[in-house]
């Protein structure tokens, strides 16, 4: 059997003899062709369009000088399987697994969705405990705040962390300046002392207008270095890390032995 191939990809114009009933081994370096013989036998044999596929750059433009494949005793082949090379390179031999898709084809059969549905519902009454539930979140938020407040680092807390500035200089919460005790009440206040502090600290440039308190008019004059005094001891953000601190070990403390929970107040 004569097969003649003209204008496909690489090839010009040429020939292949096909022996039947017998293996023909058409062998060549990559390049060569062989793939494009196949394709081009394949598609003569469909009647495909896909011949036109085949046409090579140089003829990209030149309608008159197409793909042809004349087979001389084609009522001879009912049909043609090509070794799809492509379907190696896109699902086998990938580099991270031997076969694209592994879990979907060889793991998760029906068997295995029966198992997990299974183990699902025994784990449904740990998962129901376990969402939803106050006390519990509750108890994991304190711990996140104390731990997010002590960053450490190889020789113990790091200076930088909020837990370590809040504390470095004592508590100031409890242990206010004699200058500063008036104030007493707005910072022992656990729910107003951080909103306090911040609107203090942004009022303190009002009173460089005037010698009169910006809220209610009386004189302050000989106030005015005690109440920019609060900026300088305290920091809204070391405060704000202060009462988290304090908060959390007082929600804590029944976690805690007896004796750590008396060092830690």
């Amino acid at each position: 059997m004569k097969i003649s191939i003209k204008n496909c990809n690489n090839i010009s114009n040429g020939e292949v003899d096909i022996v039947e009933y017998k293996l023909n081994i058409k062998y060549g370096i990559n390049g060569t062709g062989k793939s494009t013989i196949a394709k081009a036998i394949q598609y003569k044999i469909e009647g495909s369009d896909q011949l036109k596929d085949l046409t090579p750059f140089r003829l990209r433009d030149k309608k008159t000088e197409i793909p042809e494949v004349e087979i001389d005793e084609k009522d001879k082949i009912n049909s043609v399987f090509i070794f799809n090379e492509d379907y190696l390179n896109r699902f086998l031999y990938k580099e991270d697994e031997l076969v694209s898709n592994s879990f979907e084809i060889f793991i998760k059969t029906p068997e295995y969705n029966s198992y997990n549905s299974n183990i699902e519902d025994l784990l449904k009454f740990i998962k129901d405990a376990f969402s939803n539930h106050a006390e519990l979140e509750q108890i994991i938020s304190d711990f996140e705040s104390l731990s997010k407040n002590f960053k450490t680092t190889q020789k113990g807390i790091s200076r930088a962390s909020q837990g370590y500035k809040a504390l470095e200089s004592g508590n100031k919460l409890e242990h206010i300046p004699e200058a500063l005790k008036p104030y007493s009440q707005f910072l022992k206040h656990d729910d107003h002392r951080t909103n306090w502090l911040d609107w203090q600290i942004k009022g303190e440039k009002f009173l460089e207008i005037s010698d009169n308190c910006p809220y209610c008019i009386a004189g302050v004059s000989e106030k005015k270095e005690v109440i920019k005094s609060i900026s300088k001891t305290y920091d809204k953000k070391v405060i704000e890390s202060l009462t988290s601190i304090i908060d959390a070990i007082k929600s804590l403390g029944d976690y805690f032995s007896e004796e750590t929970k008396q060092e830690l107040y």
